[in-house]
């Protein structure tokens, strides 16, 4: 459970930043 969750928190971050910096990008 724990171990699962850290891993979909991590997925979550990865696809957070990811998309933030596209953006930043793609606005820029």
């Amino acid at each position: 459970m724990n171990a699962m969750s850290t891993g979909s928190e991590d997925m979550f971050s990865i696809i957070v930043g990811v998309g933030f910096h596209l953006g930043y990008v793609f606005m820029h």
